[in-house]
């Protein structure tokens, strides 16, 4: 049983269903209702992997329902990266301190310096809309890319805790963690580099 839980709890980080938040004290929309949807069939998902791998019928009717959330739900939203995950290593690594906010994924579509992205429950997004607070639960946060991505890259995504707050806790010994970029007017500047964990550089 514990060895159980001890595998779920790793699963949950490497597809991005980490450690639970509260939900932010903010008014609830259906966008949110939408994205919250979206982690709860995820994490689902990823029970059902555990214990039954591919083979049980419910994965189809998560894809179809997850599907149906972006057609309708969510059609302001674009999903620009897919197979996004947060990476949980206590080494640190991409030139962020341990357990530093870490983020791999591929593009599926041309992706611009600067623009103001979401990733929320293995996915990134732009919208056609406007971006407004997490109140979700789960990790999800907005954050801009310092350079050009180009459509079918895997790259990673090392975000900067350079917040008021964040530098404090480094400075009484804690982790930079904060709920900081939840805001999209407080998003991540980022470093962003290739699975080889060499710099992304601009026009290249």
């Amino acid at each position: 049983m514990i060895r159980t839980f001890l595998l779920l709890s790793l699963l949950a980080c490497r597809v991005g269903y980490g450690e639970e938040k509260p939900a932010a004290k903010t008014e609830v929309d259906p966008i949110n209702t939408a994205l919250q949807e979206v982690h709860d069939l995820g994490a689902e998902r990823t029970r059902l992997r555990v214990h039954h791998r591919e083979g049980h019928p419910r994965f189809a009717q998560i894809e179809r329902r997850i599907a149906e959330i972006h057609d309708r739900a969510l059609r302001e939203y674009q999903t620009v990266a897919t197979d996004a995950a947060l990476d949980c290593s206590e080494e640190p690594r991409y030139g962020q301190p341990s357990y530093g906010v870490i983020l791999f994924a591929t593009s599926s579509d041309d992706i611009a310096a600067g623009e103001l992205l979401l990733f929320h429950a293995g996915h990134v997004y732009r919208t056609r809309g406007r971006f407004r607070k997490l109140a979700t639960t789960g990790a999800g946060w907005y954050f801009r890319p310092n350079v050009d991505i180009p459509k079918g890259t895997r790259f990673v995504v090392a975000c900067i805790q350079d917040a008021p707050e964040e530098i404090d806790n480094v400075r009484k010994g804690f982790m930079p963690d904060s709920d900081r970029a939840r805001d999209p007017k407080r998003a991540y500047r980022t470093q962003v580099f290739d699975r080889q964990g060499k710099p992304i550089l601009q026009g290249v």
